[in-house]
């Protein structure tokens, strides 16, 4: 999903009380982490979303990787914020990754949260 796209999500999340958006510009959402009103942090939601969609090739204990490197596991919160640039550009700027897709719209738009206002 582009950013434009989860600028409109954010809206709408905002309208229902979930959390505020402040945009820079269309293309670029950028949150006001201070309103945002739930949990942000690796346990809430950095850990669900990346043992959903990543452990099945990032993880030391996968037995098949899928190629995905052998050094790029997103088992911690910390090895998440190593790759926390190359991880927005993948999944939220590109959607290339996973492979397939399949993300919902509303775990994209708590991946973008936690990325901004939880690491």
């Amino acid at each position: 999903m582009r950013r434009g796209n989860r600028l409109f999500l954010a809206t709408l999340l905002a309208a229902a009380g979930g959390c505020a958006a402040a945009p820079a510009t269309p293309d670029t959402a950028t949150f006001d982490c201070d309103t945002i009103t739930f949990d942000t942090t690796w346990l809430a939601v950095g850990r669900p979303f990346f043992r959903t969609y990543c452990s099945s090739c990032h993880t030391a204990e996968a037995s098949e990787r899928f190629g995905a490197p052998e050094d790029v596991n997103f088992d911690t919160e910390e090895e998440v914020r190593n790759y926390e640039e190359r991880i927005f550009i993948r999944v939220l700027d590109e959607g290339t990754m996973p492979l397939g897709g399949g993300i919902p719209d509303e775990d994209l738009e708590l991946l973008d949260i936690y990325l901004e206002c939880g690491l």
